[in-house]
């Protein structure tokens, strides 16, 4: 379980294409190189992800079919950018949402509307996925816990927007996205829970 409050970027190392369908990533975890085992899951862009090797300078992970067929770990290449957490322990502070770290589903970033003090960062969903968003609810983007501030589901738009602080633009991947850009998406597991519950 996680949080989604992102305790630093880091950066892609290597990225091996496997012959299973599935994709090893190397990912300079900075701080958490050495902090970490074998073992342990840390969301890279939100995505949970287990350790399975510890180097010197960057920890080893392996995504699987189901991974690549959910997320956009397929874009991610040599250099880019990953937002990091790891895994939250029972006396940490919950300073954002629960977050599982299994995306739902990607989106894409249709607009950004910047001003002094904040950003907005509007991205299109699948509108199936319009009874799991709902204004002021949360939302993980990239491994971002956000709060949703708008939402539109009519007329053919299907889109959430999230407004982003100066500290998240600084901190986290979000503040160098771009139109056309993927996200990955994790809606909140409460909605989730109360979607499946209501189709019974």
């Amino acid at each position: 379980m996680f949080t989604g409050i992102v305790q630093s970027v880091g950066t892609v190392v290597e990225v091996h294409k496997l012959s299973d369908n599935s994709v090893q990533l190397e990912v300079n975890c900075n701080d958490l190189n050495s902090n970490s085992k074998i073992g342990e899951s840390i969301a890279i862009a939100g995505i949970c992800l287990t350790v399975e090797k510890v180097n010197q300078d960057s920890l080893t992970f392996t995504a699987i079919s189901e991974t690549l067929n959910k997320t956009k770990i397929s874009e991610i290449v040599k250099g880019s950018s990953v937002n990091i957490e790891q895994s939250a322990k029972l006396q940490d502070l919950v300073g954002g949402h629960q977050v599982s770290g299994h995306i739902d589903t990607t989106g894409k970033v249709v607009k950004i509307a910047k001003s002094d003090n904040w950003s907005v960062l509007r991205v299109a969903i699948d509108e199936k996925f319009a009874n799991l968003v709902v204004s002021k609810g949360s939302i993980s983007i990239d491994g971002v816990s956000l709060t949703i501030s708008n939402i539109m589901n009519k007329d053919g738009e299907n889109w959430v927007e999230v407004s982003l602080i100066p500290i998240t633009m600084a901190h986290t991947t979000l503040g160098s996205l771009v139109e056309g850009n993927l996200v990955n998406i994790e809606f909140d597991l409460v909605a989730k829970y109360v979607a499946q519950n209501t189709k019974k």
